[in-house]
């Protein structure tokens, strides 16, 4: 059994870090740098070997390339819409005490049990939320540049070939990068669920010690 599992468990936020330095290109070794661009340039060469018949294949690797920032796109709207969920959830917590019509009073070691918890839930959305920062702060994706057209168009010979090389390379580049901003917003999705059972059990208990046991 990996000793990090129940580490994961408790904290995910530990094992994007972990995964980071398997995935992210900026941390590669130089081993594992010097494979990716071996690798690429084989791609290179089996580009070149299939003569000049590249309007198909031209035409999927735009299409992988689309798909990957669309991707993106969904990736990084799921991880805005964590940013009002928070706000309205935790603001309908925050009323409960008024919509019930009564004052909530709390003492002695009931008031340490709910402080406690309220704390777990402050600290679970807060991440939550800092994590659903952090997929927008992973890295851009390789895109189309005009630095990289005028490069193009300066090299002898093969331009399409160049052209559908680029786009591939990019592709497999952006793999990485949008694998990092998904174990993202996996981390902030379960950080917010468990945040939001902390703050509905904390509300509950209020209710049920306010009630049961009414300060003397």
């Amino acid at each position: 059994m990996n000793w990090r599992k129940p580490i994961y468990l408790v904290w995910p936020a530990y094992e994007v870090l972990v995964a980071d330095k398997y995935i992210d290109p900026k941390k590669l070794k130089s081993k594992q740098s010097g494979d990716m661009e071996a690798e690429e340039e084989r791609l290179k060469r089996e580009i070149d070997s299939h003569g000049d018949d590249f309007e198909q294949l031209e035409e999927y690797a735009t299409m992988l390339l689309e798909s990957e920032v669309k991707r993106r796109e969904r990736i990084e709207d799921k991880a805005g819409t964590l940013f009002q969920a928070t706000g309205i959830v935790t603001a309908l917590f925050a009323v409960s005490p008024v919509l019930s019509g009564r004052i909530w009073i709390v003492e002695g070691w009931r008031l340490h049990v709910l402080l406690a918890t309220y704390l777990l839930a402050g600290i679970h959305l807060v991440t939550s939320l800092w994590m659903a920062m952090a997929v927008r702060r992973v890295g851009e994706l390789y895109l189309p540049t005009v630095a990289d057209l005028v490069e193009t168009l300066d090299r002898k010979g093969k331009i399409r070939n160049e052209r559908i090389h680029s786009v591939i390379v990019r592709t497999k580049r952006n793999e990485a990068f949008l694998g990092m901003k998904a174990n993202r917003l996996v981390a902030a999705e379960a950080y917010y669920r468990r945040g939001l059972i902390f703050l509905a059990l904390a509300v509950g208990a209020a209710a049920v010690f306010s009630a049961w046991w009414p300060s003397c």
